[in-house]
Formats: structure tokens, sequence, C-alpha cells
């Protein structure tokens, strides 16, 4: 299954609220770690954007957990 067939299927089982902010997540990542150590405002610049996708991340865990609570098999 391919990232967005992924997304996709998180975002119908309400885990995550949108599929284009997590895309926007995921090129971060590539960007930051592909980042020369000497380009020093780029990597804060990267390092500020990641600290204001925190909230999602904790807001995905908390619906995963939930999402694992309510589909718990007995």
């Amino acid at each position: 299954m391919d990232f967005w067939n992924v997304l996709d299927k998180l975002e119908k089982l309400r885990i995550i609220e949108d599929a284009d902010t997590w895309t926007d997540i995921r090129e971060l990542r590539n960007k930051s770690t592909n980042e020369y150590p000497n380009d020093i405002e780029s990597i804060k610049q990267n390092i500020r954007l990641a600290l204001q996708y925190v909230f999602i991340l904790e807001s995905t865990i908390i619906n995963i957990e939930k999402y694992l609570e309510e589909n718990k098999r007995h």
C-alpha cells in the first residue's frame, strides 16, 4: 500500500484529520534529513515548522489509542 492509500485509510478511520497535512509533515521530514549541516538558517526554519506539527502528532496518538480501545478484540 503506498503512502497516499495509507493516509486515505487513516483519514477514513478518523485517525488523522487531514491527509494533506501529513503530506506536508512527510515533505518536511524528507527535506530536514537532506539539509547540509552548515545551512543553519534552513535547519532552524525546519525545526520551527516541525514544532508547529507537534499538536497534530499528539492528536494523532490520542486518535490511535481511541481507535485501538474501540476496536479491541476480546
